[in-house]
């Protein structure tokens, strides 16, 4: 039976211990196939997780946001009103 080599993916011929293309120890094709899978399962949790964190990140930075967009609004508000009530005093008292 035919054996894989891990590093660059090839089958060798027969059952060679070596890889021919870069001298790597092979692996059963059965082995391999585990081994593929316990690594793309290992790699979807570690994006699973990281997911999970960023989009965590990116609430939490839209929430900031969305208080300093409504502490600003009611700032411009509260100046645009001081200075509306300084002119229609100034201009009511003349």
């Amino acid at each position: 039976m035919a054996r894989v080599c891990p590093v660059c993916r090839r089958m060798t011929p027969d059952e060679e211990m070596q890889c021919t293309v870069c001298g790597q120890a092979t692996v059963d094709p059965n082995k391999w196939r585990e081994m593929r899978r316990s690594v793309m399962a290992m790699q979807e949790n570690l994006n699973a997780q990281s997911a999970a964190i960023s989009k965590r990140e990116v609430e939490k930075a839209a929430d900031e946001r969305r208080i300093n967009i409504g502490l600003g609004g009611m700032a411009a508000f509260l100046l645009f009103f001081v200075v509306f009530l300084i002119a229609y005093l100034y201009l009511a008292w003349r």
